[in-house]
Formats: C-alpha cells, structure tokens, sequence
C-alpha cells in the first residue's frame, strides 16, 4: 500500500506542476501577445515619425525661403534675369575665366536672393554661357576682319580645335 500512496503523492506533484506550468505558459502567451501589439504599435509610431520628418523636409525650405523673400532657382523670372547677367558679364569681362565668373555668378544669385543651385548645375551653366560668348567674340572679330580687308578669304578667322589630353600636355605647350 505504501507504494500506492507514492503514487498517488507523486501524481498530486506533477498535477500541481502541470497546473503551475499551465498557468506559466497562459502568462507566457499573454506577454507575446502584448509583445506583438507593441511591435505594431511601434512600428505604426515609426511610420507616423518618418512622415512627419519628411513632411517637414519638404515644408522647411518652402517656410523659410517665404519668410526670407528667397526664389528658387528655376523661377522663370528670376532666371532670366540671372542669364542676362551671365551674358553680359562673360561678354564684357570675357578675360576674366571661368572661375571669375562662376564667382560672381554666386554673388549676384545671393545678392538677389535666389537659392543656390548644385555646382554642378552652376558650372554647366557658366560653360554654356562662356561657349556663347566665345562664338559670340570669334564672329565678331571674324566680321571686322573681313570688313577690313574685303579681301582675305572667308575661312581666314578659324577656331582652333585643339583638345588637350591632360594638365600635363596643357602646362607643356606654355
């Protein structure tokens, strides 16, 4: 009889264990199921964060370039107005080099308050405007030749076409 009492001692045990253990794993899922509703809820708060932030991006220029009186730089009228300065001034200072006009090109954008663009826009823009005035000057100076001496041939003004490899070939010839 001894034994059946240990027996059944014993299974008293394990149903305890078993309930505790029951009761233990209730808890373990409750918490994953909060685990769960936090993630989303996390997730759900990052995403309203990330919008804000990028609703914000794009309202902080726009609130600052108004409360500043800046232009953008595509702005039509102002960007006329910008390309009529660069024409006259690599026409006019056309000794001056790139750099001198990409200087005060800077200078008149801010002076105007138009927002800055990339250099890299910038440059192009200056070379387009440096490669008008070039043909502009070599026209101009082809007819005054022509008009003083009606007799030198039509292709006697002609622009060299030499490209230079590298800084090295270039500091060479000079």
């Amino acid at each position: 009889m001894q034994e059946l009492e240990r027996i059944t001692a014993r299974r008293s045990e394990l149903d305890a264990l078993a309930q505790e253990l029951g009761k233990q794993l209730a808890e373990v899922q409750a918490e994953r199921e909060e685990l769960v509703i936090a993630d989303r809820v996390l997730r759900r708060l990052a995403e309203q964060d990330r919008a804000a932030r990028e609703a914000a991006a794009v309202d902080a220029p726009t609130a600052a370039r108004e409360a500043y009186g800046y232009h953008l730089y595509e702005d039509h009228a102002a960007g006329r107005k910008f390309r009529t300065f660069l024409h006259g001034r690599a026409w006019t200072a056309h000794a001056e080099g790139p750099k001198a006009l990409f200087d005060h090109a800077v200078g008149w954008l801010r002076r105007h308050r138009v927002l800055l663009p990339r250099v890299s826009v910038l440059a192009r823009q200056i070379a387009e405007v440096r490669r008008i005035a070039d043909k502009r000057l070599h026209t101009t100076v082809a007819k005054a030749a022509r008009r003083a001496d009606p007799a030198l041939p039509g292709d006697l003004v002609g622009v060299s076409r030499t490209e230079w490899r590298t800084r090295s070939d270039r500091s060479a010839c000079f």
